[in-house]
């Protein structure tokens, strides 16, 4: 009975998929489950700890209290669109060099390994 709660839980939020859970046996259920809570919490965590730097990200006060430094690395962890974990795909396709590098901090490799060439200092996909 709890090896189905577990396994249905896991499935309603789209952790695993069925077929390989089931073919598991308890007590590798059971690991599987504790990695599911983990990740759990840790998404709750990140939500709670975004929603409060929301709160206090344009207090001036904030931002000296905690440095400058310290606070850019909250605006590079929690001042996102996307969730934890969420990957987001960018069309760099007309963007510059120097833009991308700017607003996604990529250089020019990693960005031609996605399929794209230079020209002109401009991105075009291949």
């Amino acid at each position: 009975m709890r090896r189905e709660r577990m396994i249905k839980e896991m499935l309603g939020s789209g952790f695993e998929n069925e077929k390989f859970l089931n073919e598991l046996n308890d007590d590798d259920v059971m690991k599987k489950y504790k990695c599911f809570l983990s990740k759990k919490c840790n998404d709750e965590k990140f939500e709670r700890i975004k929603k409060m730097f929301e709160y206090v990200k344009d207090d001036e006060g904030f931002v000296k209290f905690i440095g400058k430094k310290d606070y850019e690395k909250l605006v590079e962890s929690y001042g996102k669109k996307e969730k934890r974990g969420e990957v987001v795909k960018v069309n760099f396709d007309g963007m510059g060099i120097f833009e991308v590098f700017k607003d996604y901090k990529m250089g020019v490799k990693e960005v031609c390994r996605k399929g794209y060439i230079v020209e002109d200092d401009k991105y075009k996909k291949v």
